[in-house]
């Protein structure tokens, strides 16, 4: 079995909503979930730890919480979830209760089937509790397409719990120390899971270990991109219009996201963009208002021609030896005049 662990905003976030970044480095957790979402509203600084995670050689997928009906249309929160995850190989979902949320199996359904509807073509995994599934699920064979991540906090892995033979992930323990896992805010307490099976398998489920590009997609043309400052003091709100009237706040724009969009506007007391890829949601994105500037800069993509005769030659160089740190070379030179 191979360790890993499982992370919510409580994890990398102080009292006072801070940042306090998971230090990965420390972690003894091979493979681990991030909670991306919560309903439809995105978890602040998941992107952040999603690319730190990936950066210190993580597999790492998000999940998202399935709401009851009486809190959040399935469908909507189907929809919030592709407009940031659509490229990600795997995305956990996970089904259990909260306060008066009590989401059942049509529930779960409506959101995969609007996942699917919108073009997801990703794996899904459920996670759940033997005794939650019985009461609020069923067993029928549809939910066999899916692998079932299940929670036991004991020795013993989890009964049986039909229409699977068998869990492929087992949450063992919400007891883990926070020390082995990197945690940097002070919670005494992580989330931690057995998988079953061999790396191969676990880099499969994965994904094969690829990383869903930052940038924007081939054959998309964005003619701006987005930036949050380095000293910013606030994170930059996203809108849902953009113009000389600010809209409704509908997210966060997080230090350490880069967003692109194609459509800008601009008054000699207002800028904004908005951004289509590379945010929580779509929306408008503030860097000048009111003839100030805000917490974030807007800059047009410009492709730089090359000197005029001249070839734009493309170097990739992996040197690689015993005993010798690897050099990587992957740059376009171009000769001087």
């Amino acid at each position: 079995m191979i360790l890993g662990s499982d992370h919510s905003h409580w994890d990398w976030q102080n009292d006072d909503q801070g940042y306090c970044p998971i230090d990965w480095a420390r972690s003894q957790a091979v493979f681990t979930f991030l909670k991306a979402f919560d309903g439809p509203n995105a978890t602040p600084y998941y992107l952040d730890e999603i690319i730190a995670a990936r950066t210190a050689g993580r597999l790492v997928a998000p999940y998202v919480w399935c709401h009851g009906r009486n809190w959040y249309d399935p469908r909507k929160q189907a929809e919030a979830w592709y407009s940031r995850l659509k490229d990600e190989p795997l995305i956990a979902i996970d089904f259990e209760i909260y306060l008066d949320s009590i989401p059942d199996y049509d529930d779960l359904y409506n959101v995969i089937e609007r996942l699917r509807e919108l073009g997801y073509v990703g794996k899904l995994i459920i996670y759940t509790g033997h005794w939650y599934w019985l009461a609020h699920g069923n067993d029928d064979s549809y939910w066999l397409q899916f692998p079932v991540w299940l929670a036991r906090y004991s020795s013993n892995p989890p009964q049986v719990t039909p229409p699977w033979p068998k869990e492929i992930i087992w949450q063992f323990s919400a007891s883990g120390d926070p020390v082995k896992y990197g945690i940097t805010n002070g919670k005494k307490e992580v989330d931690e899971n057995w998988f079953y099976g061999t790396q191969a398998e676990l880099e499969e489920l994965f994904g094969g270990g690829a990383v869903p590009p930052d940038d924007p997609p081939p054959g998309e043309t964005m003619n701006y991109k987005i930036t949050v400052n380095a000293d910013a003091t606030e994170e930059p709100n996203i809108r849902d219009t953009g113009g000389a009237t600010l809209g409704n706040d509908i997210g966060n724009f997080h230090k350490g996201q880069v967003g692109y969009g194609t459509e800008i506007l601009e008054s000699t007391l207002y800028r904004c963009l908005k951004v289509t890829q590379g945010a929580d949601v779509v929306g408008w994105i503030y860097d000048f208002w009111n003839g100030n500037p805000t917490y974030a800069t807007i800059e047009e993509i410009v492709d730089v021609p090359p000197v005029d005769g001249l070839p734009v030659i493309h170097i990739h160089q992996l040197y690689s030896a015993s005993g010798y740190p690897d050099l990587v070379i992957d740059k376009d030179w171009t000769p001087n005049a």
